[in-house]
């Protein structure tokens, strides 16, 4: 009978240390690994974990965050320790912390210094870079999706499979221009993932290499496009990265049955347009990286319509101006911006939001989206949301949902997904190529928790002025004795909100000789800012959500710093709106009438990165204060005043030169305490000529509420409709009553015939709309949101669908002065 080999009991020396200091699973770099997790708890928590007696000393403690996963400080799941290393320490602690083999105080004691944990191990699903997957684990998701989802089929034993059920949701649900987008989207890739039970690859847009048309990380990764895979029941099969089923087996473009992306895109390196349409990702990385610099995730209703600080009001006056309000970039304004960029650039079914989520790439595309708030929401863990907003229709912290339940409150909220991705069951592997940047994780700035706040009855601005003028004050003298900063542009589009159709908006400096969106090769583009069309939907499908999109409030700013000796106040910007729809390009009388497609041209002084808090500049045609409009670091921004315009001038058909808008500042915060810098300004009042006029009012126009619950539609009396026969109608409101027969007269839904687009209306009233669409040829019908938008089509509506959407539809037949 053999005799049991007794258990080898664990040493400091020969195997606690080589676990520190070269870890046998991280499998690239190992020792650089282990130095880091040395230095940084050295640094941290002031714990050498390369001695002996610091680790003995600390060892429960050392086990117990080891286990939980919150040592060593990372963002990588690879370099967590395995199970059967913690169970190696915990036999050492538990035998007496022999330092070596010749170590003989080994005396297991009768209370273990670590005991057993009574909770299963800590796991994640992580989301790898879909670009390190092994092709074992692309080919399980890959089957997933069609096993589960059916992502091939638009039809399951007469039912919509599950993959058009997730489209239309998100067609008819998502959030955009909002507080609550990305983490309504967050809720979304919850969802999907608790249905194939299996974590999304993320598609790394944001990987430096991704801009270089050479490298492998180029465009869409290759397994989007490969025609076939092994099933691992059922053989081979089409892939349904690349077969997936449109909108009810219909693409964008009408061209396929499954979805259909740019073809510089699905052609690669030997399309001619390869190399320029990849330089775009130059931009777009910048871009992403401008927004994850910024402290502020957004700025609430309640914070925008605040206004300046005591402190930093130079003069009490009792008709302080209504543009005396906070002025400071946020993160989900500036990283929606680019996100829009992404869903055009791909193109085609990308980029419609009726057809988007169709597209595998969408999976994965968000997912990346998603990785990159999570680093900005680690990064800023004192963030302030909207926490009980509901995320609908998700329900259990995005897991299910639910079409018609009443109950708001059982709704996942914003404030269940504004969490670690961690206390959500999920996390992010590297990338698989590095990032273009990363901001430090709050640990990494030694932010260990949120600060508390609160408490306070009633809370009194800071830094209010002591004896004697503001202007004398300390904060004047701090201010006097700051750095000059240089002169930066920003090119910014106001009063953004939701469109029907996708548009481009290539910048252009005024003197530009070239239109061409050369990122590269074009010294005088500026950018490009893509409007995400809403879609025009699919009749009579799709759970009902008029709320997904708040009045035209939002904003998108170009930065323009490397173009400022080729901007002057005469020449402004020139600006090339393309429908991504047609590809055509629109008319400079067609987008003047939507809301947010005017730029403004706005300077500022750059920020010093070294600064806790910035300066913030703003302008009245040389009249200069500081400040900025977008920093990095922790700035709290005060600012924005009286604006001043010259007049606008046409040029071309296709373009429009915008004029310099300057601003005067009317304060701003500095240094790194709770210190308020007042800045004494002088407010300067020009004339605004009869052009300037005409563009103030047209401002004002877009900046009206939108009303989107108002039904304008006449109701019929109680006369008319006890009458047996068809009484003549009479006018209400510019409205016929009773309502044409067949006549589609403030409707929401789809259109039961077929209507072909014919133009853009003025942005203003019903009546507004109508009246332009007589003015059009071919003009029988009008969808619109008043002060949103006014688009024109041919055909009678022939009745609508009975889903709810944002905007209404109205047969010119409706209105009084027409034909009955």
């Amino acid at each position: 009978m053999s005799v049991p080999e007794a258990i080898k009991i664990p040493n400091w020396e020969d195997d606690i240390l080589p676990l520190i200091q070269k870890p046998y699973w991280v499998a690239k770099n190992s020792e650089a690994a282990g130095r880091k997790w040395v230095r940084e708890m050295l640094y941290w928590g002031n714990w050498d974990l390369s001695s002996y007696e610091d680790v003995r000393k600390r060892a429960p403690g050392i086990y117990n965050h080891l286990r939980s996963k919150s040592m060593p400080i990372t963002r990588n799941p690879d370099h967590y320790w395995p199970e059967e290393t913690l169970e190696l320490f915990r036999l050492w602690a538990n035998n007496g912390y022999m330092r070596n083999k010749q170590d003989t105080q080994s005396v297991q004691s009768l209370e273990p210094a670590i005991p057993e944990p009574l909770e299963p191990p800590i796991s994640y699903r992580v989301r790898k870079d879909i670009m390190s997957m092994s092709r074992e684990e692309l080919v399980e998701y890959q089957s997933k999706l069609d096993d589960i989802l059916h992502i091939q089929e638009v039809y399951l034993e007469g039912k919509k499979t599950k993959w058009q059920e997730l489209g239309l949701l998100h067609a008819y649900w998502c959030l955009h221009y909002q507080e609550a987008t990305f983490l309504w989207h967050r809720a979304y890739l919850r969802y999907v993932e608790e249905l194939i039970d299996f974590p999304i690859p993320y598609w790394n847009g944001y990987a430096e290499e991704a801009s270089v048309s050479s490298s492998k990380f180029a465009g869409i990764p290759p397994m989007f496009f490969e025609e076939t895979y092994q099933h691992p029941q059922l053989g081979e099969r089409k892939n349904p990265l690349l077969y997936a089923k449109a909108l009810n087996g219909k693409s964008k473009n009408g061209t396929s049955d499954t979805v259909t992306r740019n073809e510089v895109l699905t052609e690669g390196p030997s399309n001619h347009g390869w190399e320029a349409k990849i330089k775009w990702f130059k931009m777009y990385h910048i871009q992403i990286a401008h927004a994850l610099e910024q402290a502020t995730y957004t700025t609430s209703e309640s914070a925008q319509h605040f206004g300046i600080p005591w402190a930093n009001i130079v003069d009490f006056i009792d008709n302080q101006p209504d543009t005396a309000y906070p002025f400071r970039c946020d993160f989900d304004g500036l990283f929606e911006q680019v996100h829009d960029n992404f869903h055009g650039w791909v193109g085609y079914d990308m980029a419609d939001n009726t057809y988007t989520a169709f597209d595998p790439i969408f999976l994965s595309y968000h997912a990346n989206m998603d990785r990159l708030a999570g680093i900005f929401m680690d990064s800023n863990p004192e963030n302030q949301f909207t926490s009980r907003f509901p995320l609908q229709p998700f329900m259990d912290q995005g897991t299910k949902v639910s079409y018609d339940d009443p109950r708001r409150w059982m709704y996942t909220t914003i404030g269940d997904m504004a969490k670690d991705t961690r206390a959500l069951g999920y996390m992010y592997g590297e990338p698989a190529s590095p990032d273009y940047s990363t901001p430090k994780t709050a640990e990494e700035k030694g932010l260990y928790k949120p600060r508390a706040s609160g408490g306070k009855a009633i809370a009194l601005p800071l830094g209010l002025p002591e004896q004697g003028s503001v202007k004398d004050g300390p904060s004047a003298r701090a201010l006097a004795k700051s750095p000059k900063r240089q002169l930066v542009p920003y090119v910014i589009f106001t009063d953004v909100g939701c469109t029907i159709s996708s548009y481009r908006i290539d910048v252009y400096t005024g003197s530009a000789s070239s239109t061409e969106p050369d990122v590269a090769g074009n010294p005088d583009f500026i950018g490009q800012v893509t409007r995400l069309g809403m879609g025009r939907g699919t009749e009579g499908h799709g759970p009902p959500n008029t709320g997904r999109c708040r009045k035209p409030v939002a904003t998108r700013v170009l930065p323009a710093e490397k173009f400022k000796h080729r901007l002057d106040s005469d020449s402004g910007v020139k600006i090339v709106v393309t429908d991504l729809e047609t590809g055509n390009v629109v008319d400079e009388k067609e987008y003047s009438l939507m809301s947010g497609f005017i730029p403004k041209l706005k300077q500022s002084f750059e920020m010093g990165r070294h600064l806790v808090h910035s300066f913030v500049l703003t302008s009245v045609l040389g009249s200069l204060v500081r400040a900025g409009p977008c920093r990095p670091s922790t700035t709290s921004v005060v600012a924005v005043t009286t604006t001043t315009a010259t007049t606008n001038s046409e040029v071309g058909d296709t373009t429009i030169s915008v004029p310099f808008t300057t601003e005067t500042s009317g304060a701003e915060s500095t240094g790194t305490t709770d210190t308020t810098v007042a800045i004494e300004t002088s407010i300067e009042t020009s004339t605004v000529t009869d052009s300037q006029t005409q563009a103030i009012s047209t401002t004002a126009a877009s900046d009206a509420a939108v009303t989107t619950t108002t039904d304008d539609a006449p109701t019929t009396t109680a006369e008319a409709s006890s009458t047996t026969g068809a009484p003549a109608p009479t006018c209400v409101n510019n409205f016929k009553n009773p309502v044409p027969e067949g006549a589609s007269c403030g409707d929401e839904g789809f259109p039961r015939n077929s209507v072909s687009y014919v133009g853009n209306g003025p942005v203003g009233s019903i009546i507004d709309c109508y009246e332009s669409c007589l003015t059009q040829a071919n003009c029988q019908s009008f969808a619109m949101i008043e002060n949103v938008f006014c688009e024109m089509y041919s055909g009678s509506l022939g009745g609508t669908s009975n889903v709810d959407t944002s905007y209404k539809w109205y047969d010119i037949d409706c209105f009084c002065d027409t034909a009955t």
